[in-house]
């Protein structure tokens, strides 16, 4: 549950294709591993290389595609759960400036995973106390929702979800 890149904008702004990372993907596609895959939520669109919950599944085959990417989407929430149980700042990080608020972010995350390095028990003590979820702040609602117009990567997801739910 390590963090191996972080990218902040503000939320209005955000835009997977102009993210440093979907500008590289952009531009050459094999930067991926051979048969790896981001998995994004719906807020990131449907490409090539990043595979995200179909929109409004209509069967049951996409209704299970759906659940069969839970676990990794899960994850991710579980890492930044974990990462602000340990740093309490970012329940409540109030900048003057989003370049304030990046070196606070990329700091925490260096300190995140040096404790996961060192493996304390942090988090895991804290689980204990604390049942607070930070990926899903608010009403638990995504205010942004991403396009899965892409047609090669509903031909790529079309793929693999033929090949999980065989």
């Amino acid at each position: 549950q390590k963090v191996i890149d972080c990218f902040l904008v503000l939320a209005d702004e955000y835009s997977f294709d102009t993210s440093p990372i979907g500008q590289t993907l952009a531009l050459n596609v094999q930067t991926m591993p051979l048969g790896s895959y981001l998995i994004g939520d719906e807020s990131f669109p449907l490409k090539p290389y990043l595979l995200r919950p179909i929109g409004a599944p209509s069967d049951e085959k996409e209704r299970a595609f759906n659940k069969a990417l839970q676990p990794a989407l899960l994850l991710a929430q579980q890492s930044l759960d974990s990462m602000a149980k340990r740093f309490n700042a970012l329940y409540a990080l109030e900048a003057r400036n989003l370049h304030e608020v990046r070196k606070i972010v990329d700091t925490v995350c260096a300190l995140h995973n040096l404790c996961v390095d060192m493996e304390d028990e942090y988090v895991e003590r804290k689980l204990k106390d604390i049942q607070f979820n930070w990926a899903k702040v608010g009403n638990g609602a995504i205010t942004k929702h991403a396009g899965e117009e892409d047609e090669i990567g509903k031909q790529k997801r079309a793929t693999i979800m033929t090949e999980v739910l065989r």
